[in-house]
């Protein structure tokens, strides 16, 4: 079994397959259950209300993800350089997307809602595409403070904005 499950908790996924289907008595996914993994998209069902923290952590083929209509928090860095990642449906009522949860994920310029696509920096779209804006700048932000407080020597960092079909260097 490639999935390892406690209690209705997604812990961890063993498997190197690019498309998986979450098993029926998943009802959360845990922190870092499929950190490093090799999935190229997923579909989130519906009955999962929440992600942990850094889930899909290094998730470098990631390229599509489709959260469940009851999901309601995205955890810390939940998406942490998931650099492929391109197309991301998220649910009407999502009310909460960590700070960072989208931090390098320098593919994502667009996001869908019921089927409407919105780039990220559209000042009408919905509630769940600003939380990921959000999410993506204060990650930007926060690096930049980093550096600026003297706690590095030497840094070099990539500005990057979003701006046209995706970031801009």
């Amino acid at each position: 079994m490639d999935f390892e499950i406690e209690n209705g908790i997604l812990k961890k996924y063993h498997g190197d397959e690019e498309t998986i289907t979450i098993p029926d008595s998943v009802c959360k996914i845990g922190n870092r259950a499929f950190s490093y993994c090799q999935l190229k998209s997923i579909v989130v069902p519906d009955r999962i209300t929440e992600l942990g923290s850094e889930v899909f952590y290094e998730c470098g083929n990631l390229q599509s993800v489709t959260l469940g209509r009851n999901i309601t928090k995205l955890g810390d860095y939940s998406f942490l350089r998931c650099q492929a990642l391109e197309h991301l449906e998220l649910p009407e009522g999502l009310e909460e997307v960590a700070l960072s949860a989208f931090l390098e994920c320098y593919s994502l310029s667009k996001a869908w809602v019921n089927g409407i696509e919105y780039r990220l920096t559209d000042s009408n779209a919905p509630k769940p595409v600003k939380l990921v804006l959000d999410s993506i700048m204060y990650g930007k932000q926060k690096v930049e403070d980093y550096y600026n407080s003297g706690a590095m020597d030497e840094f070099e960092y990539i500005d990057y904005c979003i701006a046209g079909d995706g970031y801009s260097i």
